[in-house]
């Protein structure tokens, strides 16, 4: 007798699971949606996706997402009989090939008056791939089909050859000049530049070309300009100042007729040179060197102004320094 309860007890127990394992009729429709209809790297989207319940009883259960099978979260939904509920999740995409899924696990039906019995789904999944490209700009086209990257207004073509990077916004636009030159100049002609161009400051070494395109970035790129002028003009005078103390011939002394006024004339010359020659001697050594601490003052102010972004950034930590002192004064004052 106690085996024949046993057995039914065994029976009743599984029946209802088997039963309700029969009716599950619940899925997804439509598959995965997003937010935008383009999806570029690095910008938030939300992954959409839509259950419905074709069974006879509640449902409950997560919907899980993962891309490339990594987990990015879950939601927990809950579907009346006949009914249609969306879950979603906000996912922010790295550049490359991706496989979205999404997927129901942890389902439980509710039956009226019968509990809460849990059932086991595996079937009940939504895929998608996608490829993310990158959109530099901002403009709403991706890179591969943009024909201006970093939208500068010059193409990735005129900035490959001109040398640029056609993923950083350049600060001047392509002259009319350059496009002329970038389409005869050839590959080998690119790479020989002299020492004078290389050393040469532009528009881009200053503090500018680390900041976003603004206000900060005009005043900065005025004060690479001023840099720039000031170390134009200093190399300017550098460079009259070394043709000024080049040597020059000194012609010799036209020969006169009046021989004896001649040879007086010399014989008091060496008298006065003789005896002013230790002054004038002392007197040169200290200019040489004077003029040589100069020209030395002057290449090591021209070398300086050759990286506006450590002028500027000096500029601004001695203003912030500024700023310290009087806050420290004022807060140091009795009330």
């Amino acid at each position: 007798m106690q085996k024949y309860a046993l057995l039914l007890l065994s029976v009743l127990f599984l029946f209802p699971f088997s039963t309700h394992a029969e009716e599950v009729n619940a899925g997804f429709v439509q598959g995965l949606w997003y937010s935008s209809e383009t999806i570029f790297e690095g910008v938030p989207t939300r992954i959409y996706v839509a259950l419905r319940n074709n069974t006879e009883h509640d449902l409950t259960g997560t919907v899980r997402f993962t891309d490339n099978g990594k987990r990015i979260g879950s939601q927990d939904v809950s579907a009346l009989s006949g009914r249609l509920v969306e879950a979603w999740i906000d996912w922010t995409p790295g550049g490359g090939e991706h496989k979205i899924s999404a997927s129901l696990s942890d389902a439980s039906l509710h039956v009226i008056g019968g509990g809460t019995e849990q059932i086991d789904i595996t079937n009940i999944i939504a895929e998608d791939a996608l490829v993310i490209d990158t959109d530099t700009d901002k403009d709403g086209v991706g890179n591969t089909t943009d024909t201006d990257d970093d939208g500068d207004t010059i193409s990735d073509i005129d900035e490959k050859t001109r040398g640029s990077d056609p993923l950083v916004k350049n600060p001047t636009p392509l002259t009319a000049k350059e496009k002329d030159t970038t389409i005869e100049t050839k590959p080998e002609q690119e790479e020989i530049k002299s020492a004078e161009e290389t050393d040469a400051p532009s528009e881009e070494h200053g503090l500018e070309q680390y900041v976003d395109e603004g206000t900060a970035d005009t005043l900065l790129s005025n004060a690479t300009e001023k840099v720039t002028a000031a170390k134009e003009s200093l190399d300017a005078y550098r460079e009259k100042r070394n043709a000024d103390l080049t040597p020059k011939e000194i012609e010799a002394p036209k020969e006169t007729t009046l021989g004896t006024y001649t040879e007086n004339a010399t014989i008091t010359r060496s008298k006065i040179e003789t005896k002013n020659s230790t002054l004038s001697s002392f007197v040169t050594t200290i200019a040489a060197v004077m003029q040589k601490v100069w020209t030395f003052v002057l290449w090591i102010a021209s070398r300086a102004l050759a990286f506006p972004a450590l002028i500027e950034l000096a500029f601004l930590i001695s203003i912030l320094y500024f700023f310290y002192r009087a806050a420290r004064s004022v807060g140091r004052r009795p009330n």
